[in-house]
């Protein structure tokens, strides 16, 4: 009893100090909830300990849901319906302006009026994805839309033995339903500039779409260097001043 008793003692510890370490790791490991809402605040897509040189993963976040333009929502206050005047964004009930640090708190896209789109990450259009060449790319997607399922497309990619990931609804999988989430996974080949966008219905034409940027690992020939360090990315897209139904 003696010889058992020091050696229960130290089972016992032991086994009390790995369930604790495990409580703890558990505790600090950040839930994929917890990431949606962060990039949802901050409009960003990737985990900033991802997508870099020398890094094997991109992993990125996107949360899909409607929004109205010409409206700004400050914390804890009604939404204020704005309109166009003389360029700038003001209040459509007493014509105040907006200050300027405000414009990127609400889509204003061409000024017209208002009318539902689709953000990513609240952004309109979505956020930019940028991933090295032959970095396995992990993107999350959440949809938070009321009524509508949704695809996501990554345009430009080859999708070499993934073809689950290419976002065609009804062939390479089952649409994402409101309130559903889906993980897509890929190679990023080849490089170049091209654009994530939705593959339902009009959805494309209404935000649900963003760049998507895909580095060439260092060496690689390319037809034209980039001057410079200084770039920005530009993209266009459909745009018409009634609801996409409407109008198709």
């Amino acid at each position: 009893m003696n010889e058992q008793g020091p050696v229960m003692s130290f089972k016992c510890t032991y086994f009390a100090i790995v369930v604790l370490l495990t409580i703890q790791q558990a505790k600090l490991q950040t839930t994929d909830k917890e990431w949606f809402d962060r990039f949802l605040r901050t409009g960003e897509a990737c985990k900033s300990n991802t997508c870099q040189l020398g890094d094997l993963t991109c992993e990125c976040f996107l949360t899909i849901d409607h929004a109205l333009t010409m409206r700004y929502r400050g914390e804890g206050q009604p939404a204020v319906l704005l309109k166009p005047d003389k360029g700038k964004a003001v209040r459509f009930d007493n014509g105040h302006p907006f200050e300027r640090s405000r414009e990127d708190t609400f889509i204003l896209a061409d000024g017209y009026k208002s009318r539902i789109v689709i953000v990513v990450n609240g952004k309109f259009p979505g956020p930019t994805i940028t991933a090295r060449e032959g970095q396995e790319v992990i993107v999350h997607v959440r949809n938070l839309m009321h009524t509508d399922s949704t695809t996501i497309h990554w345009h430009g990619l080859h999708q070499k033995k993934t073809p689950w990931s290419d976002g065609v609804a009804f062939v390479t999988q089952c649409p994402i339903l409101p309130g559903q989430n889906y993980t897509y996974k890929f190679n990023a080949k080849p490089f170049g500039t091209s654009f994530y966008h939705a593959h339902i219905g009009d959805q494309r034409t209404m935000g649900l779409y963003g760049p998507l940027i895909i580095i060439p690992t260092p060496g690689q020939q390319i037809s034209s260097q980039q001057e410079k360090d200084e770039f920005f990315v530009a993209i266009i897209q459909d745009w018409n001043h009634d609801d996409d139904e409407d109008a198709l």
